[in-house]
């Protein structure tokens, strides 16, 4: 970090002190095309004021900058795209360093890894706000390696005395899930009283059930049914992710309830629940009454399609 003064012909007594006294400590300060020489009510500044502080040609300001920075994170090399959709912010507080990492891009993943430089940190407590959950994640010299899924975010507060450290989970392998879908819908009132609706091969393209080629005042559950052959490794964890989707779904694999989720995309692990050899995957989305009600506020809103827009993933790592 540093401390940048505008141009002034005078400076606020206390600023001045304060920029002296940051500069003393070893903070750049620079000082845009000129310093100050006096205070506001034209008494002399102190000299060390004048001494300590750089003056810089605004030309040249982002140049020296870059000069006199010791950048606290380092990012590995990656493709410009996933560079420009990277945001990341730093601020240190009395609980310790924090760290946020945001992907702002809508469709693309970003895989890279970071190097904190600034002081010998073990671990990195990683927030989850999701599940509401804190894990160790250890660093090895510093490093975290980050996958972020589109308009994900990475929150974390960096520990020098981690006592005990998790194992961040490596993605070793993808998979989609291309499934000859079987689809049912129950209505609002009727849960549990799911009709077959419609098949949709494999490798077709998955529409919006509100859509126009289907029924767009349809309100309740549609309900997705499909088979994957899985062969479980040991030592690896399976996580079930859904790139888009509307509105809320339900996850279900092999019978078994792992949950709902919803602001895609978005995912859940079930390491748990699968089986060697065949698996059965079922998720039911249920849609909002505005498909139907259709008042003054409804028929204005922009809403995303409803069920299964796009096929799930599933991630294999290596715990």
């Amino acid at each position: 970090s540093c401390l940048i003064l505008p141009a002034a012909e005078c400076e606020k007594r206390s600023a001045a002190e304060f920029a002296a006294a940051a500069a003393g400590k070893g903070l750049p300060v620079f000082a845009v095309d000129y310093a100050a020489s006096y205070d506001t009510l034209m008494d002399p500044l102190p000299e060390e004021f004048g001494r300590l502080v750089t003056v810089t040609p605004c030309g040249e300001l982002a140049e020296e900058v870059k000069k006199r920075i010791i950048p606290q994170l380092v990012c590995a090399p990656m493709p410009a795209e996933q560079r420009k959709n990277l945001r990341s912010f730093g601020q240190k507080t009395q609980e310790g360093m924090i760290w946020m990492f945001f992907n702002e891009s809508l469709t693309q993943t970003i895989r890279t890894e970071v190097t904190f430089r600034e002081e010998d940190y073990r671990a990195a407590l990683r927030y989850d706000p999701w599940y509401n959950t804190v894990r160790n994640v250890p660093l090895t010299e510093g490093r975290l390696s980050l996958t972020l899924d589109p308009q994900e975010a990475f929150f974390c507060v960096l520990d020098r005395d981690a006592a005990q450290e998790d194992v961040l989970p490596v993605l070793i392998e993808e998979r989609e899930l291309d499934l000859l879908w079987r689809v049912s819908r129950a209505d609002e009132l009727h849960y549990g009283e799911f009709i077959p609706y419609v098949q949709l091969k494999q490798g077709a393209r998955l529409p919006s059930m509100n859509g126009p080629l289907y029924d767009p005042t349809f309100t309740g559950f549609y309900r997705y049914d499909g088979e994957f052959s899985c062969i479980l490794r040991e030592g690896l964890s399976y996580f079930l992710r859904l790139p888009a989707g509307g509105d809320t779904a339900q996850i279900f694999v092999n019978g078994r309830d792992l949950g709902y989720l919803t602001g895609f995309p978005a995912g859940v692990d079930v390491t748990e629940a699968l089986v060697n050899g065949k698996n059965s995957l079922r998720i039911e989305f249920s849609t909002t009454l505005v498909w139907k009600r259709r008042d003054g506020a409804s028929t204005h809103l922009q809403l995303s399609g409803t069920g299964l827009l796009a096929q799930p993933i599933l991630r294999i790592y290596e715990r």
